[in-house]
C-alpha cells in the first residue's frame, strides 16, 4: 500500500514482496495509522522492505496497531531489515505519535527505528523483539518523550538513542544481554524505569559526551549496573536500586564515591551517598514478569524528593509505583516498669488524597489473643490519634500492630513488641 491514511485493515502475507508493505510518502501531509493488522511478513535486504515506511515531514500518527513478523529464515536472501522505519530530514514541524501498539518481530534489524523526528511521543506500546542483533528501539537525531513502555529484547539493546534528546521514563526493559545505550551527545532524562535481566551485560550506558540524569530506576540482573565513558563525570545518577548487580557502576564518568554503601537514605536504608541502594526491590512476581512492587518494598518512597508519585507521596523507584492511599505513622514504644497506668501509644494517619480516616490499635499480651481498641483523635497534633493500652503486669512481653483505613483502602503497620 503506498498510501498517506490507513485504518483498521489487515495484511496477511507470507510471500517475499519486493517493497514494504505500508509505505507512507507524506511530505507536509499529516498521516493517521490506526487500528491495522501487519501479520506474518518478511524483512529483507537489499530491497530495503519494511513492514511500515513513513518519510514526511509533518505529523504522523500510528495507534493501535499489531505488527506479527515470522521466523527469521534466510531463503532468497530474507536476512532482515526494520519492521517500523519512519523518516523526516530534520524539520521543525516533524512530529510523530506511537501509542498501544503491539509489535511482535524477529527482524535482524530494529523492530522500531526513528530518525530526524524533532517532536514525539512513544507511549504503551509492547515491543519484543526476538532475534535482533539491533537494539530492539533505536532513535538518532530526534527530539522524543518515551514512557510507559514494555520492551523485551535477546540479543541488542533493548533502546539505543544516538544524538537525540530523549524524555525515558516509566518503561520497563526485559533483556537477555543490554538495556539501554544513550550515546553521541545525547540530553534528556532517565527517571523511574525497571531494566531487568538474566545475567545481562550492561543495564544503562552513556558514553561519547553524554551525561543524562539517571533517577529512581530499578537495574537487576546485570553485570555492570550503569556504565558511563565520559570526559566529564556525571553527579546525577542518584535514588536507583540495584539487585543482582556485580557492579553497580563502571566507567571513566562515575561521580566520586558511587556505589560505595557508606550512607543512608531518607528511610534509613544503607546506600551511597547519591542515595543509590543495592536491595531485593521485591517484586510481586519476578518469575512471570510482573514488576510491580509489593507494599514491603523498599522502592517504595525512596525516589527522589523533588519528584512526586500520583498519589501524592515521594517517589517510587521503578516503572511501576506503589499507590498509597493510607500513610500511618508511628515510634516504637518503648519498655516501661510502670505497672498501674495505661500505655499510651501515639500515631499519624493521613491521607494523600484527603480522605476522611480512623483506624485500630491491636494488642496482645505474651502471645495470647489479640484486643482491639480504636483511635481516637488527638486534636494537639496534626493527624494525630492515640489509644491507651491497659497497664500489664511486670515482664509481661506486648505485641501490637496499628490498622487504618479511608473506607476503602486498609493499610496495616509492622508488628511491635515492647
Amino acid at each position: 500500500l503506498n498510501t498517506r491514511d490507513v485504518y483498521n485493515g489487515e495484511i496477511d502475507t507470507y510471500l517475499y514482496n519486493s517493497s514494504s508493505l505500508i509505505v507512507i510518502n507524506a511530505g507536509e501531509d499529516s498521516s493517521f495509522v490506526h487500528g491495522n493488522t501487519l501479520n506474518n511478513f518478511g524483512t529483507y535486504w537489499p530491497n530495503n522492505m519494511q513492514a511500515f515506511r513513513y518519510e514526511g515531514n509533518n505529523y504522523l500518527e500510528f495507534n493501535s496497531n499489531q505488527v506479527i513478523q515470522r521466523e527469521f529464515n534466510n531463503i532468497n536472501g530474507e536476512t532482515g531489515r526494520y519492521v517500523f522505519y519512519a523518516q523526516s530530514n530534520g524539520s521543525e514541524t516533524s512530529k510523530i505519535i506511537m501509542k498501544e501498539n503491539h509489535f511482535d518481530v524477529k527482524s535482524r534489524k530494529e523492530a522500531i527505528y526513528i530518525e530526524g523526528i524533532k517532536n514525539g511521543l512513544i507511549e504503551n506500546n509492547y515491543v519484543l523483539s526476538t532475534n535482533s542483533e539491533a537494539d530492539a528501539i533505536t532513535v538518532s537525531n530526534s527530539n522524543l518523550d518515551v514512557k510507559s513502555n514494555l520492551i523485551t529484547s535477546v540479543n541488542g539493546y533493548a533502546f539505543g538513542a544516538y544524538g537525540s534528546d530523549i524524555d525515558f521514563s516509566n518503561n520497563t526493559l526485559v533483556s537477555s544481554n543490554n538495556g539501554m545505550f544513550i550515546n553521541n551527545q545525547s540530553v534528556g532524562s532517565i527517571q523511574q524505569n525497571t531494566i531487568v535481566a538474566v545475567d545481562g551485560a550492561i543495564g544503562v550506558r552513556q558514553e561519547n559526551n553524554t551525561n543524562i540524569p539517571i533517577q529512581n530506576n530499578i537495574v537487576q540482573g546485570f553485570s555492570e549496573g550503569v556504565k558511563i565513558d565520559n570526559s566529564i563525570q556525571n553527579y546525577a545518577v542518584n535514588n536507583n536500586l540495584f539487585w543482582d548487580v556485580e557492579n553497580m557502576f563502571t566507567g571513566s564518568a562515575i561521580a566520586p564515591l558511587a556505589g560505595q554503601l557508606i550512607d543512608e537514605n531518607s528511610n534509613g536504608v544503607v546506600s551511597d551517598i547519591y542515595s543509590n541502594i543495592y536491595q531485593d526491590p521485591s517484586f510481586v512476581d519476578l518469575d512471570s514478569g510482573n514488576y510491580s512492587l509489593l507494599p514491603n518494598s523498599v522502592a517504595i518512597n525512596a525516589g527522589d524528593a523533588s519528584l512526586v508519585d500520583p498519589d501524592g507521596t515521594i517517589s517510587d523507584i521503578g516503572a511501576n509505583y506503589y499507590h498509597i492511599y493510607v500513610v500511618v505513622g508511628h515510634e516504637a514504644l518503648l519498655n516501661t516498669d510502670v505497672v498501674d497506668l495505661p500505655y499510651r501509644m501515639n500515631a499519624t494517619l493521613s491521607s494523600p488524597s484527603g480522605s476522611d480516616l480512623s483506624g485500630s490499635v491491636f494488642y496482645r499480651v505474651n502471645g495470647g489473643v489479640y484486643t482491639e481498641i480504636a483511635l481516637e483523635e488527638d486534636g494537639d497534633i496534626e493527624d494525630g490519634y492515640y489509644a491507651d493500652i491497659p497497664a500489664q503486669d511486670l515482664n509481661s512481653v506486648v505485641d501490637y500492630y496499628i490498622s487504618a483505613t479511608d473506607g476503602v483502602n486498609l493499610t496495616t503497620c509492622l508488628l511491635y513488641t515492647s
